[in-house]
């Protein structure tokens, strides 16, 4: 009991003694003697039912502008703690400070103040600095937001001041959520619109629309890109690349302009060429010009006088199915019934049949020294089936190899299914060939005993194919040991491969080729250029024909240097002799002549 009693008696105390000291401490900061209110403060920090009065006084002493040590920071801090020993203060305390400290109400309000002053500090001084001490050490302040506010503008202005794109890029990626971050979005935007444009490339504007998907300046680079090709569209000035163009940028008036020029070139070639397979096409692919009424007329006058000059009822039986509204279909009708072959007439075809390729069994063709006319140099034999089909090939040189190709065909004689080739009696490959119910091949197996000429170094592959709904090749997939090629291919509006991709990868180091093919009014190739690159070009064919459709001239460029080839056939459009010139190749600049000779 004793015990107690002198616990209680310690503690009243105490408590005593910590009011008087408190109330000495607030007296001192009552009389602006700052450095002695501190010390007494201090000495009751750590007493939890002291703590929050401690606190307090803290608080006043660093928010009075007259202390030598005068910091919001600090006076903030204090009156943090303040609230937050609330809880602990002994209560009987209030009454005893009562002359410097009423009630919880005050303590709080203490805070809201120097919160208070400390925002308006912080907004007045408005510098980088301040705002980030503000949101370092004032963790918690009610303003802590709208510093954040101010803070984020101020280092947009800083990103406005270097005005670059890596400059805004940092500032969004440090404020994602300011409400600065659009017009930091719409300034690297600007900027890097402005540096394509200075650049002017194509693939630079290519490049900022991949980049930037959402800017407001996609559309300019649209229109950007557009010019640049349609300017590269009037420098090729090709039929195929006018084609692409329109198709692309359909209804714009660049692509009107094209349009008017093609049907202006074309309309002129085919006026010179003047045939009516020519003006056929024409008409195919400009049924809304206005000159198509001319060219039907036309068209219909030469068709009708083609098949005139055949005098056959096939001919004319062909003239009035493709051409019902002809105003000579009457005629055609008249001479169809009235007509009868005579005896010579009847030869003429007969010799003709004797001549087609479906009743030639077998071919031989020399080439022959163009010194000594009597030495022949190559000798080549070709063997028909009755379809017409190359099956058997034979070709030896007094100089080089023997060459044997042989090939099996259907019974339908339509579709080749094996082809094998040897050199010098040795294998060279096997090709085996299978087609899938629409006769479309399917796939094929390949055999490489020695590296092939195609590119297929030695060993077995598997071919896969692929096709478009309207049976046109899509792809070819090429699969081997530590090889694989792929072919793609685009097609365009004549049904015709336009494009081909191709990728080969061969011991994991890859190689991209892209091969661009252009037609002529017959739908006959005309060129054919490789693209190592982009736009390197690694190889470019051209090809040149008669009216029988037959090829009569050949040019190739690629590192070798120019080809030149001309054939010259007969009366029955048989290859007679072929002339091959190599003018760029000092080593070999010389013509090779091959002269043909058919055993019937």
């Amino acid at each position: 009991m004793k015990t107690f009693l002198l616990m209680a008696l310690a503690f009243v105390f105490a408590l005593n003694s910590g009011a008087q000291n408190l109330k000495k401490g607030f007296k001192y900061l009552q009389d602006k003697d700052f450095d002695r209110a501190k010390v007494i403060f201090d000495q009751s920090v750590n007493e939890n039912s002291l703590s929050c009065f401690s606190f307090y006084g803290n608080a006043l002493i660093y928010k009075d502008k007259a202390y030598r040590a005068h910091d919001l920071y600090r006076a903030f801090e204090s009156a943090k703690k303040a609230v937050e020993f609330l809880p602990t203060a002994d209560e009987a305390m209030w009454s005893k400070l009562s002359d410097y400290i009423t009630d919880k109400e005050q303590v709080k309000k203490l805070l809201d103040e120097i919160d208070n002053l400390l925002y308006l500090q912080v907004k007045n001084e408005n510098t980088i600095p301040a705002s980030e001490r503000f949101l370092k050490e004032a963790t918690g302040s009610a303003y802590y937001k709208a510093v954040g506010a101010i803070y984020s503008n101020q280092r947009f202005q800083q990103a406005q001041e270097f005005n670059t794109i890596m400059a805004y890029e940092d500032f969004i990626k440090e404020f994602p959520e300011a409400l600065e971050v659009p017009s930091a979005t719409q300034k690297i935007y600007s900027l890097a619109y402005q540096q394509v444009v200075k650049a002017d490339k194509l693939a630079d504007y290519q490049e900022f629309i991949a980049d930037y998907p959402n800017s407001p300046q996609v559309e300019g680079a649209k229109v950007k890109i557009m010019e640049k090709e349609y300017e590269m569209v009037l420098l090729t000035g090709t039929d195929d690349a006018y084609e692409r163009f329109i198709k692309k940028y359909p209804g714009t008036s660049q692509s009107g302009e094209l349009r008017k020029k093609q049907i202006q070139i074309n309309y002129v070639q085919a006026r010179q060429l003047n045939s009516v397979n020519v003006y056929n096409n024409f008409l195919k692919k400009f049924p809304e010009s206005a000159l198509v009424p001319e060219i039907t007329t036309i068209r219909d006058s030469l068709a009708y006088l083609e098949a005139k000059s055949i005098n056959t009822t096939q001919a004319y039986k062909d003239f009035i199915s493709k051409y019902p509204n002809a105003p000579q279909v009457s005629r055609v009708m008249a001479l169809q019934q009235s007509l009868n072959y005579s005896k010579a007439e009847l030869a003429v075809l007969k010799s003709r049949q004797v001549f087609s390729s479906k009743n030639v069994r077998k071919a031989q063709f020399y080439k022959v020294d163009p010194v000594d006319s009597t030495k022949r140099t190559l000798v080549k034999t070709v063997v028909y089936d009755v379809f017409g089909n190359e099956v058997e090939i034979s070709e030896t040189t007094t100089v080089g190899s023997k060459v044997d190709l042989k090939r099996v065909y259907n019974s339908a004689g339509n579709l080749m299914i094996q082809e094998h080739k040897l050199v010098d009696g040795n294998d060279r490959y096997l090709r085996k060939y299978y087609f899938n119910e629409n006769d479309l091949l399917d796939s094929a197996r390949i055999i490489c005993y020695q590296p092939c000429e195609d590119g297929l170094p030695q060993g077995t592959f598997k071919a896969v194919y692929s096709y478009f709904p309207d049976r046109n090749l899509k792809e070819c997939k090429i699969q081997g040991d530590n090889y694989s090629k792929s072919a793609t291919y685009i097609i365009n509006n004549q049904k015709l491969v336009s494009q081909e991709f191709i990728k080969i990868t061969e011991y994991e180091k890859v190689m991209e080729l892209k091969v661009n093919y252009q037609y002529d009014f017959y739908d006959r190739l005309i060129q054919k250029s490789t693209f190592s690159g982009e736009n390197t070009i690694s190889a470019v064919e051209t090809f040149f024909y008669n009216k029988a459709g037959d090829i009569t001239k050949y040019s190739a460029y690629d590192a070798l240097g120019k080809i030149r080839k001309s054939n010259k056939y007969d009366a029955y459009n048989m290859l007679m002799r072929s002339e091959v010139e190599f003018p760029n190749s000092p080593s070999n600049n010389h013509v090779l002549v091959c002269e043909y000779h058919y055993d019937n």
